[in-house]
């Protein structure tokens, strides 16, 4: 499992055939590890604890777009992510400000334009808070909603 945690962001464009094929390995992991070739995979993760690959490396891009936003990231990647002005007391008020891509292929699937959409689609106390251990906490329990990546449409 450690090997497929191993730089998460880096993983996570790598498309979905790929995407596909890390899976069906995590599944078989699973299989052999717990001796059960009768479980769905859902229901190994749920035994073992742990959530999809996919969901994984998103919670691991949350987590990075929390430290960009709250200065604990290196400067290179702060400067990734502009928070939204908004003038009004509206629900948005800790949205980032979603990059205009000019290729949409290449554009969509960077880490800034996927890490600004993903930021924006986490609920407001998510983002309300400015505790990193408590963020960690907070987004473990966050299951998704729909993915825009390449990767597939269904977890953020």
């Amino acid at each position: 499992m450690a090997n497929f945690n191993y730089c998460l962001i880096v993983w996570h464009f790598i498309g979905k055939t790929l995407t596909s094929r890390l899976e069906k390995l995590n599944y078989r992991a699973l299989k052999i590890t717990f001796r059960d070739y009768t479980s769905s995979y859902e229901e190994l993760q749920i035994k073992a604890n742990v959530p999809s690959l996919q969901l994984g490396r998103i919670r691991a891009m949350a987590v990075e777009v929390f430290k960009a936003i709250n200065g604990q990231s290196p400067m290179y990647i702060q400067e990734m992510f502009e928070k939204k002005d908004n003038k009004y007391n509206f629900r948005g008020k800790y949205n980032l400000k979603i990059p205009t891509v000019h290729k949409s292929l290449t554009g969509r699937n960077s880490f800034r334009y996927q890490g600004a959409v993903l930021w924006n689609k986490l609920p407001q106390h998510f983002k309300e808070t400015n505790d990193l251990r408590v963020f960690r906490r907070l987004i473990k329990t966050w299951c998704g909603a729909a993915c825009a990546c390449i990767a597939g449409k269904e977890v953020y």
